[in-house]
């Protein structure tokens, strides 16, 4: 008798394993037993809506925290804390830099342990707890002790955001293995985004409107006191963004699940370095590229995130008590742009609409240099509406594009890597930011940023706000000019070169048909293999001992198939042992394998 195989399969990746049966049955039987898949259990079904809004709900963690920090954390420190804007921008910079290599850390980590879910769970905890730390100012503390606990909680809350982060991008790739049900996953997700960006800049923007926090009462220098209406407003803000965290980190593992189960490669496997991962990544044309047009793109948008407050405030004073009106109209007009967008790239490409979006912002930023300190309401928020269309392209075509990414370096090289993509799309997303901010906080340092209290005009020896003749409380007019210069200039200038390394992005509309054709192919010759094996099981009396992977048989917190055994009570007839004649499904299934040669 010839070499007898049994084919098993991972449906996205295209891979067989032939498994010998040549050998004695109950030999070859035990040797495989309890044996899986690198990956398992494809459902080719349809994400079904309650999934999307779970996932989505996933988004709620990251976005909000990350958008809230981005608005007011700037303003927060320096203005309520009072933190000298040199160690801001210190704090900024390391802790990014923090964030950069922790993503590294949790990309390879998530590679080595690959459940997604255990690893949100895990991630949203720190993330919530050191968020809501951030917010709260600790009396009697000297000027360098508060510095340093809003610095360690700020490490603390970047090292929860990679935990969670990384592999909740991840996730995308392992809800499913067609790139359409991917693409709708990223539009509920990026959906979830900027309305989290509503819903954090509108909320604590009402709030410390409640409080007075942005007003320009008077604080004076002398007095060396916290500022306790903007305290109280920054901190009750910070408990309803905490508990809106904690309700997204929890729905989105529980609501979502992992169609392609993986599980860590066995110990007589050779197991990809680091090393290789990242030399995979770095190595590939396609990444590169889109990492580099995102990098310098997600610069700018971080710039304007973290200091539109301040420009509102400084730049243009007009627009200093309207700031939660112009931040509303430009982020509901993104969230109507997202489903715009998505139809313009199912029109013309991801590679053309990220051009385009990325060339219409560019202009209305620009604009924001050139007007005039008294420019009215009615100007910022036609900016606004204009810059929220540009800005939807820019949160939802990079994170549309990377999934291609990786399908297309699998299909090159045989190895899936999604953890390390993503971990590294992350770390300079992260680095990108850390930069914005800290470079902004410099910025204004040499602009001569003082600190945000009313300093005695030259006649009096002490500011007295009984008196508002004594006092002096503006900024000097080299920081509103230094808003203008990093928002209306520099801004664009990175947005420029963001455009052009997208003209060498490699994947266009035509390749991405190439790859879902070839992936379709892959898996069309699987089904064939697979149920020519189980042809041959049967004409040899071996069919009872192989079925089909089916999702109740992976335990989902492991990625382990379960084993199940036939009922002692079952008669062993040649009805329930042919699956190719019988009705009865059989009960066991004690033939899988964990090597995978690709087809």
């Amino acid at each position: 008798m010839g070499k007898l195989t049994a084919s098993t399969y991972g449906a996205t990746d295209g891979l067989v394993s032939e498994i010998d049966l040549s050998k004695s049955h109950k030999s070859g039987l035990d040797k495989y037993e309890g044996e899986t898949d690198r990956l398992l259990d494809i459902n080719s079904e349809p994400l079904s809506s309650n999934e999307k809004l779970a996932f989505a709900a996933g988004a709620l963690v990251n976005a909000l925290s990350t958008c809230t920090t981005g608005f007011y954390l700037n303003p927060f420190l320096l203005e309520v804390a009072q933190i000298p804007a040199t160690l801001v921008s210190l704090m900024m910079f390391i802790g990014r830099g923090w964030d950069a290599v922790t993503t590294a850390v949790v990309g390879a980590l998530v590679s080595k342990y690959p459940n997604l879910r255990r690893w949100l769970l895990i991630g949203a905890i720190p993330t919530s707890a050191a968020y809501m730390a951030i917010w709260i100012i600790i009396p009697g503390l000297s000027e360098n002790q508060r510095a340093g606990w809003h610095f360690a909680m700020y490490l603390l809350f970047q090292l929860g955001t990679s935990a969670y982060h990384v592999p909740y991008t991840a996730l995308t790739v392992r809800m499913h293995h067609d790139g359409k049900q991917r693409d709708a996953a990223t539009t509920w997700r990026m959906l979830a985004e900027i309305l989290s960006v509503l819903f954090g800049a509108g909320v604590q923007g009402i709030i410390l409107a409640l409080f007075n926090a942005n007003d320009d009462s008077c604080n004076s220098c002398d007095d060396d006191a916290i500022d306790k209406d903007a305290e109280n407003g920054y901190f009750y803000s910070a408990v309803v963004m905490t508990a809106v965290i904690v309700i997204g980190g929890i729905i989105c593992p529980l609501g979502v699940k992992e169609r392609v189960v993986v599980k860590p490669l066995a110990d007589d496997e050779e197991k990809p370095s680091v090393c290789s991962s990242i030399k995979l990544a770095l190595g590939n044309r396609a990444f590169v590229t889109l990492t580099g047009a995102f990098f310098f793109i997600w610069l700018t948008v971080q710039a304007v995130q973290g200091n539109i407050l301040l420009y509102a405030k400084y730049s243009i004073p007009t627009w200093k008590n309207d700031f939660q009106y112009l931040l509303g109209a430009l982020v509901f007009c993104a969230t109507i742009g997202m489903p715009l967008w998505m139809v313009v790239m199912k029109k013309i490409g991801k590679k053309r609409s990220y051009i385009i979006g990325g060339t219409l912002l560019a202009p209305m930023l620009h604009i924001l240099y050139w007007l005039p300190k008294d420019a009215s309401i009615w100007t910022g928020l036609a900016i606004c509406i204009a810059a929220g269309f540009a800005l939807a392209a820019c949160y939802l075509l990079p994170w549309a594009m990377l999934p291609s990414v990786v399908d297309d370096a699998e299909l090159k090289t045989g190895r899936r890597e999604e953890a390390i993509f993503y971990a590294f799309f992350v770390f300079f997303m992260k680095m990108g930011a850390g930069i914005a901010l800290a470079g902004s906080a410099m910025a204004l340092n040499i602009a001569g940023w003082e600190d945000p209290c009313c300093r005695a005009t030259e006649n009096f020896p002490i500011c007295d706000c009984n008196n508002t003749a004594s006092c002096d409380c503006g900024q000097p007019d080299g920081v509103g000019d230094a808003l203008r210069l990093v928002i209306g200039i520099i801004g664009p200038i990175l947005i420029a070169l963001g455009v052009v390394l997208l003209f060498f992005f490699p994947i266009t509309p035509e390749r991405e048909e190439e790859i879902r054709e070839e992936k379709a192919a892959r898996m069309a010759d699987v089904n064939v293999k697979r149920q020519s094996s189980r042809m041959s099981l049967a004409d040899q009396g071996l069919t009872q001992n192989f079925i089909p992977i089916r999702s109740s048989d992976v335990d989902n917190a492991s990625g382990i198939r379960k084993r199940r055994t036939m009922p002692p009570s079952m008669p062993k007839t040649s009805e329930n042992l042919n699956p190719l004649t019988s009705n009865k499904r059989p009960q066991s299934l004690n033939v899988t394998s964990a090597s995978l040669p690709p087809v």
